[in-house]
């Protein structure tokens, strides 16, 4: 079956539009999903010193930059 010019034009009016159902009330889900922060952007490291921590994490320790960047959180933020 071709696809006619018709088929392949975009349609645009009322005539066109999809019949929404109503939806019932339904209870919000909870925004408490226990998830755990591992890090937060912070202005109190420049992005230098940011990337060259991230560098030595990985290159003396093996950290991927996730653990490098979690474990700074957890250390305040104090690379020295």
């Amino acid at each position: 079956n071709p696809l006619s010019d018709d088929d392949l034009r975009i349609h645009e009016g009322s005539s066109y539009q999809a019949t929404i159902p109503h939806l019932p009330n339904v209870t919000p889900l909870s925004t408490d999903h226990g998830a755990i922060l591992y890090w937060q952007p912070t202005d109190s490291i420049n992005d230098n010193d940011l990337s060259d921590y991230i560098d030595y994490a990985h290159e003396k320790y093996r950290m991927n930059e996730e653990q490098a960047l979690a474990i700074l959180q957890i250390c305040e933020y104090n690379i020295s």
